[in-house]
Order: C-alpha cells, then structure tokens, then sequence
C-alpha cells in the first residue's frame, strides 16, 4: 500500500475498497496500479495491485504478499533480502527497534513517465481519430476490432474541443427495425450543403452514402446539387463492383434521377420537406462527420476551407469506428471482410515532408525539400 499516486502505472481509479489496519482502523484505497522498484546494482521488480491508499503516512510492503507473487525472501542475522522473478536481489533491510524492516527503495521514473505518455497517448488517439468519443476508442481496443496498438483508456476531464465542436439535442425517434439483410440492400443518402465557405477547389456540397447493413460510408464532394445523378452512377459502379451485389437503394426530386432509378430497378424513396429525421441514418452521419470535422479543424486552427479535406478524413476514419448496431465489426470489415489496420493513423493536420526519390534529384538536392506538406 502506498499514499504515493505518482509512483503507480497502468493505475486503476475503479478498483476501490477498504483496508483494515492492526488497531481496528480502516482507510479508504482510491485504486489499485503498479510500482517498479530498483535495486543498487540495477536490478528491478514489478509489485502489481499496490493499493493506493491516500490517508497512508507510509509505504507498506507486505512479505506474505510478495512471496505469493513468486518472489524470494530471505532472512538471516536481521536482515531481509528481497529476490525479484530472475532470483536477483532487489533490496535488502536491517531489523529495527520495533520489530520491522524499514528500507529505501527507488522507484523507477520511467513507469510512472509511462503512466503520464500514457493519458497523453488516448489523447493522441482521440485526435488520430478525429476526436472519437473514448468509449468507441476503448471498444476498439478491448474487441480487437482494427490492427494496431491502441493504447487508450477513458480520462477524468472532458475533450475541451469536443464540447465546443459537439453540442446537440435530444434524439427525435428512437431506432426502427433493420430492414437490410444483406450488403447494398439499402444505402440511405443525403446531399449537404451549401456550406457558407467554400472548399479551395470550390466544392460547397457534399453527399453520403450509407449502407444500412454495414454502416459503411462514402463521401463525395460536388459543386451543385444537379451533380447528384452523376454522383450516384459513380457510386453504383463502385459498390456493385465492390460488393458483388446489386444496389437495392427529398434531394433526388429531379425526373432524371427517379428515371434512372426505375430503370435500374431500384425502389427509390424521398423524405418529406422538413424533416431530416426521415432519413436518421444520413442525417446522423452527416452530424458526426460536421462535428469531428469541426474538432480537427478547431483543434488545429485551420481556416473553414479545409472542410472538404477535413469530412473526407472523417469518413474515412468513421469506416474505422464501432456502430451501436455492429458491435464487434467496424464498417470496413463487414463491407470488404478484412480487419482494417489503423497503425498509419495520423492527427490531422500532421506535417509530413516529400521524399525526392534518387532518379529525380540531383547530388545537391536534399532528399527532404523544405516544402511541407499538411496531411
């Protein structure tokens, strides 16, 4: 037991209990984490479920404990040794007047560095995301749901930017009955826009397509709602491609669009004026994908005209995330059935530089120009 936080890794705040000491007394433990201690020559130990116990004026050490983990303890001519899992003395204490072993031990600050890089590495992950909730993040991780090293748990404070990005009201319906059985059996799509900025390559809408079976995303930007049609052709091709299967499918009013779809056999349904709700699925998405957008963009203080580059990246990262309805599988698995890997992740916004590949440079160029790129 230890009143020492700083000195725990891998800290749990969950675990709490009560310890009862010799005299009848009871303390409260706030959680349970680890200390590494070092020996003089460099030898050291790990001593896992250490409790932290606040109101402790003093570490304790118990040798019952430690021996029940697998360490050796000695004693000989009033004096302890302690011999870690390799039989390498860690630590060693003399008798005192009072019948105890009283010692110094060091602690090793890479762990409890390591305790701190870890919050710091959510963080990270939070962003990499596009600033995720850490519940999705945590499900990730503990569903084994994408390849890479996600080290996240959920942290005491709130995402600043999130609650400045994210702000919403209560839910209009609650969910209705899948009605997809299969891939492609139902794509809910919605055209949003016009966004007040335009993006540098003069987009100011942008349409989704989502496939209801598999949540699975793709975004296309567009510079006039009459672009839709062309917009859906090309994603028919790639999701009949994809897939294997055919397309099943009050933005699309136009008689071309209806036309197109009668002729291609798919059941074409519209929205009522007014009322997104209708369309949740579409709807719900295009709220997520603003308001990550809005994040990465706050978070890095870009100007509004990344918006396009910023909802591309959201898509793609949201084919990457946990769904209510798939809680085992992300999007991307379902549609291709492969587990995607997230390790190439980066924050938004992140500098890069280009590489000048040895047949396109000369002796005095430098294989890293100083030209940056923001990815």
């Amino acid at each position: 037991m230890t009143g020492k936080k700083e000195w725990l890794s891998e800290f749990d705040d969950s675990r709490k209990t009560s310890v009862r000491l010799a005299d009848n007394r009871s303390m409260k433990a706030q959680g349970v984490g680890n200390v590494t201690i070092q020996g003089k020559y460099g030898n050291k130990a790990v001593i896992d479920k250490v409790l932290y116990v606040p109101a402790m004026k003093c570490n304790l050490m118990s040798v019952g404990q430690l021996i029940k983990k697998g360490y050796l303890v000695t004693m000989e001519n009033d004096t302890l040794k302690l011999y870690n899992l390799e039989k390498k003395l860690i630590l060693q204490s003399s008798l005192t007047k009072n019948r105890t072993f009283k010692t110094s031990i060091v602690i090793k600050e890479e762990m409890y560095y390591k305790a701190l890089v870890k919050d710091d590495e959510s963080e990270l992950w939070h962003k990499r995301y596009g600033h995720l909730n850490y519940r999705s993040l945590c499900l990730l991780k503990s569903k084994n749901m994408v390849i890479g090293e996600l080290n996240v748990k959920i942290p005491k404070k709130s995402c600043s930017i999130c609650l400045v990005g994210k702000h919403s009201r209560s839910a209009f319906k609650s969910e209705l009955k899948m009605r997809a059985e299969l891939v492609v059996n139902v794509v809910h799509s919605d055209i949003c826009g016009p966004i007040e900025v335009p993006t540098y390559s003069g987009k100011i809408y942008f349409i989704t397509f989502v496939d209801k079976y598999s949540r699975m995303l793709w975004l296309y930007s567009i510079n006039l709602k009459s672009d839709a049609l062309k917009v859906f052709q090309k994603f028919k091709v790639l999701a009949e491609k994809q897939s294997g299967l055919k397309l099943g499918g009050g933005e699309y009013t136009s008689r071309d669009f209806e036309s197109y779809c009668t002729n291609q056999g798919i059941i074409y349904e519209v929205t009522a004026l007014y009322t997104p709700q209708h369309n949740g699925r579409a709807e719900r998405r295009d709220r997520s994908m603003f308001d990550m957008a809005r994040s990465m963009l706050k978070e890095k203080k870009l100007p509004h005209e990344f918006w396009g580059e910023a909802v591309n990246t959201v898509a793609y990262i949201l084919n990457r995330c946990p769904t209510k309805k798939m809680k085992d599988k992300v999007p991307e698995e379902i549609w291709s059935g492969r587990k995607p890997s997230v390790s190439h992740l980066k924050v938004f916004s992140s500098i890069c530089y280009k590489h000048v590949p040895d047949s396109r440079r000369k002796n005095v160029t430098p294989r890293f120009p100083n030209n940056v790129i923001l990815i």
